[in-house]
């Protein structure tokens, strides 16, 4: 298959990537395809034509309802990322913004739907034609009940155009592959996560969290100030007459200062005309002239959607935090200790917890798929106890049929099913693999471990038998860090601890052996690889770079300012690379400012796409402690945090960043499997 140059790779996250091979593993379920917003949509059986929907509803601008707007019930594209959205049926508002679709048109089975309104008077008496608000609504597949109320306003927009960022280029224009169905389903479903589309509201918590809200145990944090100032900043624009960048409306400035020149890149960002456009615009740069897009806020008196921020942020990210699964801590064991994070085929989450012995397991929504904390003995710490047998995890990888595997500071590897159930024979072990400290798994469902006490690479195969004989692969091992990794052609590649990189074979014979240019410090660095034939290498410690090294040749150093003591690596489907940073003061640099915990996004040649001193910011940005990162097929971005924040007596959190990337192919075994790391689904 042709591959693109590094340097031909998009920026922008939603401009068509190549089409790459099939995914092989797009699983779609009941359950997965009923993920939906607030709406009570039913499924219909599978294959057969479904009955549309009767959906009644309002539209605001802010407080003004808006009238005669054109509202339109649009059915995402299947055939490609943003393609042209189907009009199903469309329909007036009345002169307080009423409207009704009756179900009299042709729904297609399965497919995504979304509502938009268009144009209308939102109190000046003049129709804006500026006016584009949205609210996705989920599976177009059943009936909805006839007393449920869709309200439709600037606050529905934001949740909307970000779930949607990686799928959209306009309101036109929303679509996925026919690969990634489900992921696109799940960007859908993640709406309601922001926002209560039967109310207009932006949530502080979302929904299945809200019956058993406990600090610290189960628990999630909901962007409310975030979109609620995003959407006063679009309501500027709404309520007004409309109007094009450059004339001094409030239309105008909205689209001028997006896209106006970065202060921090020097690039100018995209040309927008309507409202839903501007949220998409914000979503998908969201490190882009930030005080200039702040200052389209109106007065916080006269703001139609409270509570917002109060100051201007670093940047736009919006991201929902989640404590549960086992995250919670107790007073016998105060956090989880999560040290990494994987994705599998359905986009759940997987974390081992090196402090409480368990594995941890989220839905693509952030709910609890492992047991939640329950109370505060040792039986109530929650996540998947593996028969007890789980000790010390330390990194995790997801096979071809979803189960979840992790090495182990005992050196063992314990084992678990796409149902949390430990695998016959689990945990693994060998005289040749003490202190396992990193895992993968290949195409061919087989796991390697890296041994940093015995200087050798273990290799079994999905049953746990040892493929690598008595003492393991050996070749030009030496003090593995535990990062390693698998490229498209089944070849697995070793970060060594005394600065090198060893590349093997799928038999296991050494095939390249070289530095990488520069001492790799260890012995945590982790590593990921873009299907270009680059590995990405996270560099805490001196150098606090991230190391891009072609093959096992000498590499690249990328070092933005933002980049300290950087922990966890991912790619998206644009080979775009995703790093957290513990946080720190820069050395040799005692008046810079201090580096705070965050994530940076850098494209393949290393372009730094965030902030330049801060990187964007997670939740608690003096003491995260980010530990793993990982990308889903919908674009959302996970970190998961050992610590939430100082002082916090419970609880490791995951931090889900709402359509910041591309799209990738989940799990990593499955894009080695079909030859589309880096790619979409």
């Amino acid at each position: 298959m042709l591959r693109l140059a590094p340097t031909a790779r998009p920026v922008h996250r939603n401009t068509p990537q190549r089409s790459g091979l099939l995914s092989g593993l797009v699983l779609l379920t009941s359950s997965s395809l009923a993920l939906l917003t607030g709406c009570g949509v039913t499924t219909s059986p599978a294959g057969n034509p479904s009955s549309s929907l009767a959906i009644h509803g309002q539209a605001f601008g802010g407080a003004q309802p808006l009238k005669n707007s054109t509202i339109t019930l649009y059915a995402a594209s299947q055939t490609g990322y943003a393609g042209a959205a189907t009009a199903l049926t469309s329909t007036q508002t009345d002169g307080v913004g009423n409207f009704d679709i009756t179900g009299t048109y042709n729904c297609p089975s399965n497919s995504q739907v979304y509502l938009t309104a268009a144009g209308g008077d939102p109190g000046t008496g003049k129709n804006n034609p500026n006016l584009v608000i949205a609210a996705g609504l989920g599976t177009c597949s059943g009936t909805l009940s006839p007393n449920l109320f869709i309200v439709m306003n600037e606050v529905t927009t934001v949740a909307t155009a970000y779930a949607l960022s990686a799928f959209s280029t306009d309101v036109l224009h929303v679509g996925t592959s026919a690969t990634n169905v489900l992921g696109l389903s799940n960007a859908m479903a993640t709406i309601n996560n922001l926002a209560d589309t039967t109310r207009g509201s932006a949530l502080s918590i979302t929904p299945a969290y809200k019956a058993s809200s406990v600090a610290n145990t189960n628990t999630s944090i909901a962007p409310q100030a975030t979109i609620n100032t995003l959407a006063n900043i679009l309501s500027n624009c709404v309520n007004s007459s409309g109007g094009t960048a450059g004339d001094g409306s409030t239309c105008g400035n909205l689209f001028a200062s997006i896209a106006a020149v970065n202060p921090s890149t020097g690039q100018a960002g995209p040309t927008t005309t309507d409202t839903f456009q501007a949220a998409l615009a914000i979503a998908q740069h969201p490190g882009q002239n930030v005080a200039g897009i702040y200052s389209n806020i109106p007065p916080l008196v006269g703001s139609p959607f409270t509570p917002a921020l109060t100051a201007q942020p670093n940047d736009w990210m919006v991201s929902v935090t989640y404590v549960g699964g086992g995250l919670g801590g107790s007073t016998t064991n105060n956090t989880a200790g999560v040290l990494d994070l994987k994705v599998d085929a359905l986009g759940n989450i997987w974390m081992p917890a090196s402090r409480t012995n368990r594995i941890i397991e989220l839905n693509n929504l952030g709910a609890p798929i492992s047991p939640s904390t329950t109370g505060t003995a040792v039986t109530g710490i929650g996540g998947f106890a593996g028969n007890g047998l789980i000790t010390v995890p330390q990194e995790i990888a997801i096979d071809l049929e979803g189960g979840a595997w992790v090495a182990q500071a005992n050196g063992n590897v314990s084992a678990l099913d796409s149902t949390g159930t430990p695998l016959l024979g689990s945990p693994f072990s060998d005289q040749s693999m003490p202190n396992a400290s990193g895992i993968t798994i290949d195409g061919f469902d087989n796991v390697w471990v890296p041994s940093n006490k015995t200087n050798a690479v273990v290799k079994m195969d999905h049953t746990g038998a040892f493929l690598s004989g008595v003492s393991g692969f050996t070749g030009n091992i030496n003090l593995p860090t535990g990062a390693i990794g698998i490229d498209q052609s089944e070849n697995a590649f070793v970060i060594n601890g005394n600065g090198s990189i060893t590349e093997l074979t799928n038999a296991g014979s050494v095939i390249g052996f070289g530095s990488a240019g520069q001492k790799i410090n260890g012995p945590n660095n982790k590593l990921a690889l873009d299907g270009l034939g680059h590995e990405f290498v996270v560099q805490p410690g001196v150098s606090n770079t991230i190391l891009r090294a072609g093959g096992t040749s000498s590499g690249t150093l990328f070092a933005p300012y933002s980049v300290f003591a950087p922990t966890a690596v991912a790619i998206d489907g644009a080979a775009n690379v995703w790093a957290t940073n513990e946080g720190g003061q820069p050395k040799g640099v005692p008046q810079g400012p201090r580096v705070p915990s965050n994530l940076i996004e850098l494209t393949n040649t290393g372009t730094n796409l965030a902030p330049a001193n801060t990187g964007f910011l997670l939740n608690y940005p003096t003491d995260s402690n980010p530990q793993g990162v990982g990308i889903d097929g919908s674009g959302n971005v996970w970190v998961a945090n050992f610590n939430s924040v100082t002082g916090n007596t419970g609880a490791s959190d995951v931090q889900e960043f709402i359509g910041a990337a591309v799209p990738t192919v989940t799990p990593i075994s499955v894009a080695v499997k079909n030859n589309t790391l880096g790619t979409r689904p």
